[in-house]
């Protein structure tokens, strides 16, 4: 029997690391279309009856950006993004938030329907929070959100709190209650990072059921 040359050997064995690769790369992909297909079918699944003007949505995104954002704010509730329920000209609830031109169609403050905000969610990462004041409280802060959205405040790319010209996803909301003085943070200059977890502060926040 004729033993194969060192080359042909070498040949066979890369051949074989390919065609494994390749069928790796594939059970990957069709994973991942899976249970991207696993989360439309739980994203819709919430319950938008319990929801009322002033509740905060925070979701944690899917995508690298998203995990970049948890990574560095490690937290125990993984989350990377907020908005604010309103009520539009019809009568209809949806959100405002504020977000990077590169994931919208525009920059900076703006309105989105909450199917829309909930398509690259996390289904395990989702919560509505409300904030425990007064109807009236609610109603100034929803007005206040409402008029970051009219003035078309872009979007603050250096993530400070110090100014209101730009804003970020959660310094909208950070702004509307200090300037309705129902101020979330005893002290926002003491806050190294940007944090998600004063939400879920049950002296200051219920959370909303909507499963």
């Amino acid at each position: 029997m004729q033993e194969q040359k060192p080359n042909e050997m070498n040949l066979f064995v890369k051949i074989l690391v390919y065609v494994f690769s390749f069928l790796c790369v594939c059970l990957v992909s069709c994973e991942k279309q899976k249970q991207e297909h696993n989360f439309k079918q739980a994203e819709i699944n919430i319950n938008t009856a319990n929801l009322k003007e002033g509740d905060i949505l925070l979701k944690r995104s899917r995508g690298i950006i998203s995990d970049m954002v948890v990574k560095h704010l490690n937290e125990k509730i993984p989350i990377s993004h907020c908005a604010v329920v309103v009520k539009n000209h019809q009568q209809q609830l949806e959100l405002i938030h504020s977000i990077s031109k590169e994931y919208a169609p525009k920059d900076g403050v703006q309105s989105i329907r909450i199917e829309d905000f909930l398509a690259d969610a996390h289904p395990s990462n989702i919560y509505v929070v409300r904030r425990k004041n007064s109807l009236e409280k609610r109603r100034e802060f929803v007005e206040k959100i409402k008029s970051y959205e009219q003035q078309q405040i872009a979007f603050d790319y250096a993530f400070d709190y110090e100014h209101k010209d730009k804003m970020f996803c959660s310094e909208i909301i950070y702004h509307a209650f200090n300037e309705t003085n129902d101020s979330i943070y005893n002290d926002i200059k003491n806050h190294i990072k940007v944090s998600f977890q004063v939400f879920f502060d049950t002296t200051k926040f219920e959370k909303v059921p909507i499963r």
